[in-house]
């Protein structure tokens, strides 16, 4: 068996719970004036166009070629169109503008270039996801069953206090309602397990651990994703379906800033209040634009109708007195020849930040249903339920390669999740614990992830392939605290002292090597 090397976790006081926001903020602070000039420079830069009149396509396409900005639309869309032709100086905005007068057609801004639609259409007309082909695609094209959450949709939910996977057990057909802790265990899709992603990177290990939704604060979602039933481009941990959820990126601009406060209570005691404050900076230019957004709640206590305290949950870790921070960062890049670059980080830690705890009983008489479980004051863990998680990942498109759209896709993820102290005990039979058969201890598990995917996209007038590889590498450790039994069980096991720490598992480190295709043709 291998050394153990796990990094064991400490507990945070607050004021050092609240770093990582205070460090977010001042970077946030010290990137606002930068944006609005970076912005500013970009949509005054102008330079000279002779786009002759005549189709449109391939005005859009010289257009294109010539400013190095990505243009994104369907020739169905633009066939049999013309345009008068460009003539002079002009921006990328009112050069597009100009090219398309009179086409019945606008040009909108995205977050890597710009899409077209028809005049006086709404921005849904038909939303781009890649969770079905792994490719930006319209939800018309794709064969299978998607549904798509909107981050409207999802604030109605989250801001009113509901945890993220009930929320989506609210707002995704087939997907079973979430418990109330810190997992999502049994939480399938259509009665089968789900792959879950962020931004195309796979949550999932081999080591079955349901914390997929303990992973990003609500307000850094753009949208979810969901592909209902198995897919052959993911492998096969998605047998009932795929969840990618889809971060919040920058958009060309001025800097512009979104914050949210917000507090929800039963207004049962005094601690029965749940707090939560979240701000983002976002902007940039046509050509590269970012957003920095931080994101931090607070959770107390818990009470049912008849003002009772919920028992905490120690088998999968509560959300009772839980401190969350979520750290996010974007930046896309549009390079020439109508290449992008898109670069996304995170670092996500979420656990207990308390000093109550669920009491078993004197010596664990609970356990033996001598007395009742409480719970109390005086809670002091050396190993606390929490998850931290930090990912880092970086998109490449290509948009001509032998005829081909090729993306390219670099990720790491890195994450430790610590378990609640629970009590293995045996009692002799006079009702006494027995030392010799009795143990109180906490589980750690860690993992490393990273991986390389790369897909390529061909497509004719009415069939589309899309195929690639996935190289992907895991490690995953864990360990065992051992805690002093005497001290444990004279406090109810309200008092966790560690002396010891021993293997779990046996290390496991896993690779893989796939490659995937899939051929669609309109009917």
């Amino acid at each position: 068996m291998r050394p153990l090397r796990l990094a064991p976790f400490a507990r945070a006081p607050l004021g050092r719970a609240l770093q990582p926001l205070i460090l977010g903020l001042g970077l946030a602070a010290g990137l606002a004036p930068a944006l609005p000039a970076v912005a500013a420079s970009q949509q005054e830069s102008r330079q000279s166009f002779q786009i002759p009149a005549g189709d449109l396509e391939s005005a859009l396409n010289q257009f294109g070629e010539q400013a190095g900005v990505l243009l994104s639309f369907s020739t169905d869309l633009t066939s049999g169109r013309t345009t008068r032709g460009l003539n002079g100086e002009y921006g990328v905005a009112d050069g597009l503008a100009a090219l398309l007068e009179g086409s019945g057609l606008r040009a909108v801004s995205g977050g890597s270039g710009y899409t077209l639609q028809l005049a006086g259409v709404g921005l849904e007309i038909d939303r781009q996801v890649v969770i079905g082909s792994r490719a930006p695609t319209s939800i018309s094209e794709l064969p299978g069953t998607v549904w798509v959450i909107g981050s409207a949709q999802l604030q109605e939910q989250t801001k009113a206090g509901v945890p993220l996977k009930e929320a989506l057990g609210q707002l995704i057909p087939g997907l079973d309602i979430g418990p109330q802790g810190r997992t999502n265990y049994g939480q399938n899709l259509r009665g089968r397990s789900a792959l879950v992603m962020i931004d195309g990177v796979s949550l999932n290990s081999s080591r079955g651990i349901s914390r997929q939704f303990d992973s990003i604060d609500p307000f850094n979602i753009e949208r979810i994703e969901v592909l209902s039933g198995a897919s052959a481009v993911y492998g096969g941990g998605a047998t009932g379906g795929i969840i990618n959820i889809v971060t919040k990126k920058g958009e060309s601009g001025p800097a512009h800033f979104s914050s949210e406060v917000g507090v929800r209570s039963g207004l049962r005691q005094s601690d029965d209040v749940d707090w939560r404050v979240a701000q983002s900076i976002g902007g940039g230019s046509e050509t590269v634009n970012g957003r920095l957004a931080v994101a931090y709640q607070r959770n107390g206590a818990a009470y049912d109708g008849n003002g009772d305290q919920v028992l905490l949950d120690i088998t999968q870790t509560d959300l009772q007195y839980n401190r969350s921070v979520d750290i996010m960062g974007s930046l896309d890049i549009l390079l020439p020849n109508q290449h992008s670059l898109s670069l996304g980080m995170q670092w996500y830690d979420s656990g207990y930040d308390g000093d109550k705890g669920l009491f078993l009983g004197d010596n664990f008489q609970a356990l033996t249903g001598a007395s009742d479980f409480d719970i109390r004051d005086g809670a002091s863990y050396d190993l606390e339920p929490r998850t931290e998680r930090q990912q880092y990942n970086a998109t490449y498109h290509i948009p001509e390669v032998l005829g081909h759209d090729v993306y390219l896709q670099g990720y790491y993820r890195s994450e430790k999740m610590a378990f609640q102290p629970f009590p293995s005990v045996r009692f002799t039979g006079t009702g006494a614990v027995n030392p010799l058969q009795s143990y109180y201890s906490a589980s750690q598990q860690d993992t490393d992830y990273y991986g390389l995917k790369a897909v390529l996209v061909k497509e004719w007038e009415r069939v589309s392939l899309n195929y690639g590889v996935d190289l992907e590498w895991e490690n995953f450790d864990s360990s065992q605290s051992m805690f002093d039994l005497g001290q444990a069980a004279s406090s109810g096991g309200l008092v966790a002292d560690r002396y010891a720490r021993v293997g779990r598992y046996p290390g496991i480190d896993t690779d893989s090597q796939s490659a995937f295709a899939q051929l669609s043709w309109k009917i």
